[in-house]
């Protein structure tokens, strides 16, 4: 079976850092429209192809208290996510390669090789190697979620978003508050039931129509994020 690993980008579909792990049968649509922020994984037969949503990132950990991690206090440096996230993709699949799994860096996750039998040893290796990857590099920089202060950046990002689209002829919602909008992501990091649900995205829900809607108006992600902040010098208000 062919294992991939990657992580959705920060802030795609307004939703905040997350991994996820799936099966589909190989040479199956692997893409993923949305993905909730914790680790799930479900598996399917011989001959699947395993994905674990990618992205980009930069800087020292954190994530949700959820996971036992810590939220930055401040806004970070995200200019250089793509790299720094691309870096770590590497690094990650040098090890499953040393560890006698054999995988590559493709330019959104890691495919790796796994025979029959082998999918518990894949597993323990794979932890092992996100351990050494952490040690050496630090956390995946796209699994940083976003300070108090860069929630409210990517709001009025969100709501320039929702404008983009208008213009487009996609169907928009009203956004909520800045105040709500921060509080919901929030809660989604801390893991609190019904608050996925609850985050506003810009984006359609029909599958179909988010494709086309965030090449015509693409999301804003970390980079988009510093920049706003720079711009402004830090005043969301």
């Amino acid at each position: 079976m062919k294992v991939v690993s990657a992580l959705w980008p920060v802030g795609l579909l307004a939703l905040g850092p997350v991994i996820v792990t799936g099966c589909t049968p190989t040479g199956a649509d692997t893409t993923s429209a949305t993905a909730a922020p914790t680790t799930t994984s479900t598996s399917t037969a011989a001959g699947a192809t395993k994905r674990t949503p990618a992205g980009q990132g930069s800087s020292p950990s954190s994530s949700s208290p959820a996971d036992g991690q810590v939220i930055p206090g401040a806004a970070i440096d995200r200019g250089n996510e793509a790299e720094l996230s691309r870096q770590w993709w590497v690094a990650k699949a040098q090890c499953h390669t040393d560890n006698g799994f054999p995988a590559h860096y493709d330019g959104e996750g890691i495919e790796t090789d796994v025979g029959p039998g082998q999918q518990r040893d894949y597993q323990e290796m794979t932890a092992r190697c996100q351990s050494q990857v952490e040690a050496e590099l630090g956390p995946l920089p796209s699994a940083i979620p976003y300070a108090a202060v860069e929630l409210r950046a990517l709001y009025h990002l969100n709501v320039e978003t929702n404008s983009c689209l208008a213009q487009h002829g996609y169907p928009t919602t009203e956004p909520p508050t800045e105040e709500s909008f921060v509080s919901t992501y929030q809660q989604v990091y801390a893991g609190h039931d019904g608050a996925l649900d609850a985050l506003w995205s810009p984006y359609p829900d029909d599958p179909n129509q988010a494709i086309s809607a965030r090449e015509a108006c693409p999301p804003a992600m970390g980079p988009e994020i510093t920049e706003w902040l720079e711009k402004h010098g830090g005043d969301t208000g």
